[in-house]
């Protein structure tokens, strides 16, 4: 029997749903938050009488909560979510009006857990150890120290210019009277090793993508001969893959 021209068949009306929604690029979108968030949200609407998708922010939605913070529940499930923006709820949704994807999720948690948060937690924590050796490193520098005998102030200014000068490298030379007394004195203190400080990072970072930690530190605890034997078990282990 030939259907009536007028009637979509099922395939029609899940193509024009796709088109109209752009679903694939969203489906992206929807995937990509929910990785980065732990989180993702689509609100589902009509319009016109055919369903409609608009992707939420992740860090615009929550579950509706009580006043002591906790998930209000209706039946088995939550009861709805809100909308916030700048600490004002803008709008409310009840449950079947949301789309929540989770693709990380403990059993007893309403919310999900992000793929890659523990990670980036990690790189900002490796950051700022940076920021600290090289704050180390400097403040372990030799020091150009300089005394004057019987000091002007225009003497002090003087070396003061010219040892503080940018211009300064290691390939220059100081040529000062006998009434200066010129030296280079290194702080005293413990000696820099800057391995230790990453040792701990590139171990977490190598686990995380489970790269063998090994091959992230060639130069630190091998030999060239034993790298390369780490480098071919290594990309034995990814034929598989």
């Amino acid at each position: 029997m030939t259907p009536h021209p007028e009637i979509e068949t099922e395939s029609e009306v899940v193509q024009k749903f796709l088109r109209k929604n752009r679903f694939f690029s969203k489906l992206y979108e929807f995937t990509r938050d929910g990785l980065i968030y732990g989180n993702s949200y689509w609100e589902i609407y009509t319009k016109g009488g055919e369903f409609r998708i608009a992707p939420l922010s992740p860090l615009e939605i929550d579950f509706q909560r009580d006043s002591l913070r906790r998930i209000i529940f209706e039946e088995d499930h939550p009861k709805g979510y809100t909308q916030s923006r700048r600490g004002r709820e803008v709008a409310k949704f009840k449950f079947d009006e949301i789309c929540h994807f989770q693709p990380i999720k403990l059993s007893g948690r309403e919310t999900g857990i992000s793929a890659i948060q523990h990670v980036m937690s990690l790189a900002i924590n490796s950051n700022e150890v940076t920021d600290l050796v090289i704050e180390y490193l400097y403040r372990s520098l030799p020091l150009a120290l300089v005394r004057i005998q019987n000091a002007s102030e225009r003497d002090i200014d003087e070396v003061e210019n010219y040892l503080g000068a940018e211009r300064i490298n290691t390939r220059d030379h100081f040529c000062f009277s006998d009434r200066f007394e010129f030296k280079m004195d290194a702080p005293k203190g413990n000696r820099v090793e800057i391995k230790q400080h990453y040792e701990l990072f590139l171990s977490l970072f190598a686990g995380a993508f489970s790269i063998p930690p090994s091959l992230l530190v060639p130069g630190l605890q091998g030999d060239k001969v034993a790298f390369s034997e780490l480098m071919f078990e290594f990309y034995k282990s990814l034929e598989p893959i």
